[in-house]
């Protein structure tokens, strides 16, 4: 009986002096529990004391002076990392920027190149310069050019009849490429943007931009400041709908146009959705909807370019910032 008694106290304490370890354990290493210099000895002073959450600063004092509705900036490179959102989560017509999720679509269904299509008076669509006119012959590759590079609507028509499929069951496949992305704000109801019923928000649109500049085929044309394409065999120069954020009409700044895309309607305002660099391991995407004029929405975007580069150049380097996309 004493020799049982002696085991069961031995235990006992053996159980307790265990826990007493792991609580110490525990405490030292909980974010907030351990004092702040020992934090301070083991991480980056720049960092808080949630281990690798960097928390960005505040909105820039100008967000309330910009003329547009909604903003979403993210750092892209040296990490993934959300830096503003202004009524982010609000719908509003996306305009030509509908054209990205074409765009994704139509590289999907892999495109011949090469094939010549022909334009029919029903791939007109009113709204925007005429390029092409009924009875001419494009090949595939020179539609492509003309619908990113010149935002060509009728291009976006004639491309998806050379793809063989409905213009329906185009659009069906845009939304089953958003819903796949767990956008659940984001709807398509035709290809080229015209309607105010394609609607998004800033936070999702960046989503489909993200995924959309990540592919040369798209993001090279939308580079060009101007193209040659072929049309029924004499060459015709296509220029850009993104002047201004490409050419001189800005003030100096500490950005540098990598690639992006605009888009208008009467409803939507001036949209923009621009990928820029500091010209070394910066890289910062931001949507801005809804501008009220061309120059202002450049002036905007160009803004939060300088803002967010500003601030990337302080963030902590390597893997000590969370590298997980909160879109």
């Amino acid at each position: 009986m004493q020799t049982n008694r002696r085991v069961a106290i031995t235990a006992v304490t053996v159980g307790v002096v265990a826990i007493l370890l792991n609580v110490v354990s525990f405490a030292a290493d909980f974010p907030g529990v351990r004092s702040v210099a020992a934090i301070e000895g083991t991480q980056s002073v720049t960092l808080p004391a949630q281990r690798d959450l960097y928390r960005p600063p505040a909105a820039p004092d100008f967000l309330s002076q910009l003329s547009t509705r909604q903003v979403y900036v993210s750092v892209e490179s040296p990490v993934q990392f959300p830096l503003l959102r202004y009524h982010a989560d609000e719908q509003v017509p996306l305009a030509s920027l509908t054209k990205l999720t074409s765009a994704l679509v139509a590289l999907s269904l892999h495109p011949d190149w090469e094939k010549s299509v022909t334009i029919l008076a029903s791939d007109r669509r009113v709204g925007a310069q005429q390029h092409v006119y009924a009875g001419e012959v494009v090949t595939m590759r020179d539609l492509w050019t003309l619908l990113l590079v010149g935002s060509d609507n009728d291009a976006v028509i004639a491309f998806i009849r050379g793809l063989d499929i409905p213009e329906a069951d185009f659009v069906a496949k845009m939304n089953e490429l958003a819903n796949a992305m767990h956008l659940t704000d984001t709807t398509f109801i035709e290809p080229t943007g015209l309607a105010p019923g394609n609607i998004s928000t800033a936070r999702e649109y960046a989503v489909i931009a993200r995924r959309a500049f990540a592919e040369p085929l798209i993001a090279d044309p939308l580079k060009q400041a101007e193209a040659a394409i072929v049309v029924s065999g004499k060459t015709r120069r296509v220029y850009s709908t993104d002047q201004e954020l490409k050419g001189d009409a800005l003030p100096p700044h500490s950005w540098h146009y990598v690639t992006g895309k605009t888009g208008f309607i009467e409803e939507s305002g001036y949209n923009v959705v621009v990928l820029a660099n500091d010209g070394e391991n910066g890289e910062v995407l931001a949507v801005v909807l809804g501008s009220a004029n061309v120059l202002s929405r450049a002036e905007d975007a160009s803004q939060l370019f300088d803002w967010a580069l500003g601030i990337v150049k302080t963030m902590p380097k390597g893997e000590t910032i969370g590298n997980r996309l909160l879109y």
